[in-house]
């Protein structure tokens, strides 16, 4: 019984606790009127009551499981007539086939229950019998079609949950992986230049860049990088942007070692939050380009800070924007990066995850 109860789908699950508890409650109702018009004892009432709500619960059990099965080959279009036409057909067999058992039986000698007024049997079926069938299978019925629309929007909602799930997945996979072009030719442009003029700072320059690029590759291995890999990633994107800037640039990590070796981020989200301050801002050696990656304790937050200097013409980034990250994190944890901007600070914070 049990393993029989667990190879069911989740709609025929509900519905049968659907049928549960609502024979008992339409058995009340629909066995009331009868009691009263032949004058049925109420000491037999609990047996009348015991045998409506099997007689329910069975009409039940044959809209759920047999007439589906029944008519199985039918195209939809048919099933939606014939279903209906079957299932009515039923309810009302079962109630006259009942009501001469019943009949029979309380006529019987061995029967301890005595009826004054006892229809008989060769009396036509009353037509209380046929809208006491229909009104307890259209109960039945419009139950039926409302757990199986809701169990249907609740699919269809799963799937396309997962559906946008999987979009963005592929989406953050291609984004991860993409590189902008212009940054690599800067950042080849540049090493070009250190290799003539420095050799030494450019052998720096290309581990760097080479560990830029790896990470840069072999991202799409997954969604989230432990907080310490992340910032050795931002080191050398930062080193390799003073390296090209000079001292126009000054920049900061201030992250307890605790929550470093412990917390989770999204992979290029800091070095994305980074790389948006240089692209947004001017560097001057008068006014150089500050920039702050601190913790917030209370909020369990890391934040980019840095000093606003508008520029008019944009720099060329990895192509990743705000926006992106934005999405991406509202993806991978539930959560909002936090905007704040005055007319002298610019700050985003993201919420550093438990894994």
């Amino acid at each position: 019984m049990i393993n029989w109860f667990m190879s069911l789908d989740s709609t025929s699950k509900k519905l049968l606790y659907k049928a549960l508890y609502t024979s008992p409650l339409m058995a009340v109702p629909s066995i009331s009127p009868i009691l009263v018009r032949f004058e049925i004892p109420l000491d037999i009432f609990l047996f009348a009551f015991v045998t409506q709500s099997f007689l329910v619960f069975l009409i039940w059990a044959i809209n759920i499981w047999i007439i589906p099965r029944s008519l199985a080959r039918l195209n939809e279009r048919q099933l939606v007539l014939w279903r209906y036409v079957v299932s009515y057909a039923c309810a009302l067999f079962i109630f006259i086939i009942v009501r001469e058992v019943m009949i029979s039986w309380i006529e019987s000698d061995s029967s301890p229950i005595e009826v004054v007024n006892l229809p008989s049997k060769d009396r036509p079926i009353p037509y209380y019998m046929i809208v006491l069938s229909f009104s307890i299978n259209s109960v039945i019925l419009i139950i039926m079609d409302l757990v199986t629309i809701q169990e249907k929007k609740a699919i269809a909602d799963l799937e396309n949950s997962q559906l946008k799930l999987k979009n963005a997945e592929i989406i953050n996979m291609e984004l991860k992986q993409q590189l902008h072009p212009h940054f690599l030719f800067n950042a080849l442009n540049m090493l070009k230049n250190l290799i003539r003029k420095e050799p030494n700072l450019a052998e720096d320059y290309l581990i760097r860049l080479s560990n830029f690029l790896r990470v840069s590759i072999s991202a799409s291995k997954s969604n989230t990088v432990l907080l310490q890999d992340e910032l050795n990633l931002c080191i050398d994107y930062m080193e390799m942007q003073k390296t090209r800037f000079g001292n126009t640039l000054d920049y900061a990590i201030h992250i307890p070692e605790e929550v470093v070796s412990a917390g989770f981020v999204p992979i290029f989200s800091i070095q994305l939050l980074l790389e948006n301050v240089i692209k947004h801002n001017a560097m001057y050696k008068d006014a150089p380009l500050q920039i702050q990656v601190v913790y917030d304790q209370k909020e369990h937050r890391v934040q980019v800070t840095n000093n606003i200097q508008k520029r008019e013409t944009m720099e060329d980034s990895t192509g990743m924007g705000l926006d992106n990250l934005a999405e991406r994190y509202q993806l991978i944890s539930g959560d909002s990066i936090k905007i704040e901007s005055d007319e002298k600070v610019f700050s985003v914070s993201i919420k550093v995850l438990s894994k």
